[in-house]
């Protein structure tokens, strides 16, 4: 925080910023205890407005700005005689991207990684451009709190009313960049087709769990981590402890951060969860595509905004091939990723963006993290261009919504929200990539397509339903669903309980 007079201003407030359009915006503090009854003032936009510090807090709320402002706004915060200035504040449409690795990924690793490859992908000209539109960048990483200890520790129960002092708003610094390159991808190909001015702000845990990123609340409901005997929680599957920490990607990095109003927010994250499933561990609750709704409810409800869509990127194939004298380093998210499919049935206002299309590449083994971020990142801005309006839902893929079992147990019928403009398979060819349980066993099943819905039949009893669950599973060789809008069906799974 800015600090003037025992004033403190929040870190996540700066010069060169993006505030959210369409929703009041919150300029936000605290004082020192003696300063408490006393007003603080701010002038915005034109609108000047004031403020009591009560219980050491503050904060300033002015009316929503509707249209993009491309051309930099000023802000000022009056204490007394003092007065703050902040310059260059734009407005247009703030979004999050969170995750593990793949979230955390950098552009100038991605940027290295293409060019080591011959694979130039246009990245150059990105970069031109990137550098000359309006887009800004908040980057608060859990990098910034790895040194922490005592009550201030990574996975204590302790909330940071405040961002990282590192963590700053500022413009892309291009081929040196280490903000998310899926964040700063997704920026620039959402700016350039709506020419709206964009802030993503980077939350990140790479090569943390799902209990990383939640709340003490909801950690002590579902009881899947531990405390270590120190008051530090650590991710736990079926009562033993692992080396994972939890909790302090929200408590650390998120909680300072919700009083900024959003468009959205970009979720790739669940790696470290590929154990952390139903079809994994043959449980309900608590595992990942239920604690995945409730904690987007969660972050709604602090956010103070009902309808702030998730995009969920889906986990591309991964391919596994030993490496004689070295570890094997492969992840086995297949379950994870046709549980995840699952959760826009779950939780309103969700999206799953298919990524089974865009890394083929099966010569590139034994890694989690493809180097398609431009091509996923562009397919974000699809769908969330199309979710603020700029396109029909033509460009969303048709998604898991139920399933229902015939009486005599011998087919399935899967149901898929827009699916409007039917579903069809790669080229026209037979169905590939559905499995169906049978005597509590998953195997390979025959399906049709029935216009906008898909059937699979067996002589035996089928009490579970799944698509794209297979790790290496490559399209269209292994899976080829396509919706009315040509692109590929995400995985999916259903069983009967």
């Amino acid at each position: 925080m800015e600090k003037f007079n025992g004033l403190k201003i929040s870190g996540a407030i700066g010069s060169g910023m993006v505030f959210q359009r369409g929703k009041p915006i919150k300029v936000w503090g605290s004082a020192d205890e003696e300063h408490n009854g006393k007003t603080i003032g701010g002038c915005f936009g034109g609108v000047c407005t004031s403020c009591e510090i009560e219980n050491g807090r503050w904060t300033l709320t002015f009316p929503p700005i509707n249209e993009p402002v491309r051309d930099g706004l000023s802000l000022t915060v009056e204490f007394g005689r003092d007065k703050y200035r902040f310059e260059d504040i734009l407005i247009g449409d703030v979004y999050y991207v969170t995750g593990q690795s793949n979230a955390y990924w950098r552009f100038d690793i991605y940027y290295q990684n293409i060019k080591n490859q011959d694979d130039d992908r246009g990245v150059d000209d990105i970069i031109r451009e990137s550098e000359k539109m309006k887009i800004r960048f908040f980057r608060n990483s859990y990098m910034y709190y790895l040194d922490n200890t005592g009550e201030d520790e990574q996975g204590t129960v302790k909330i940071f009313e405040d961002t990282a002092p590192e963590a700053e708003w500022r413009e892309p610094l291009g081929r040196y960049d280490d903000f998310s390159a899926l964040g700063y991808l997704f920026a620039y190909y959402y700016s350039l087709k709506s020419n709206v001015p964009v802030g993503m702000i980077e939350v990140d845990a790479s090569g943390y769990p799902l209990t990383t990123f939640a709340p003490n609340e909801l950690c002590d409901k579902w009881q899947s981590d531990q405390d270590d005997g120190r008051g530090v929680y650590y991710m736990a599957l079926d009562g033993v402890r692992n080396h994972l920490k939890s909790r302090f990607a929200y408590n650390q990095q998120f909680y300072p951060l919700f009083n900024l109003s959003t468009s959205g927010v970009l979720w790739y994250q669940g790696e470290s969860d590929a154990e952390n499933t139903e079809l994994a561990r043959g449980r309900e609750v608590y595992t990942f595509s239920y604690e995945l709704p409730e904690l987007i409810g969660y972050y709604r409800e602090k956010m103070r905004d009902r309808d702030v869509p998730f995009y969920l990127v889906e986990f591309t194939p991964v391919y596994k091939v030993p490496v004689d004298g070295m570890p094997l380093q492969f992840i086995d998210t297949g379950c994870v990723r046709s549980e995840l499919g699952t959760v826009p049935s779950k939780v309103a206002d969700t999206f799953i963006v298919p990524s089974g299309d865009l890394w083929t590449d099966d010569t590139y083994y034994n890694n989690i993290h493809p180097y398609c971020k431009a091509e996923q990142a562009e397919r974000c801005a699809a769908y969330a261009l199309a979710r603020r309006g700029y396109a029909d839902s033509t460009v969303f893929a048709p998604t898991f919504e139920k399933c229902e079992y015939s009486e005599d147990g011998r087919s399935a019928a899967v149901y898929f929200r827009y699916a409007e403009n039917g579903i069809s398979t790669y080229n026209g060819e037979p169905v590939k990539g559905v499995q169906a349980r049978i005597n509590g066993e998953w195997t390979d099943a025959q399906a049709r397509i029935c216009g906008d819905h898909l059937v699979v039949s067996s002589d035996d009893e089928i009490t579970g339903v799944r698509y794209f669950a297979l790790t290496e599973t490559n399209y269209p060789r292994d899976i080829n669903l396509v919706g009315g809008g040509g692109i590929p069906l995400p995985a999916f799974a259903d069983y009967i309980k």
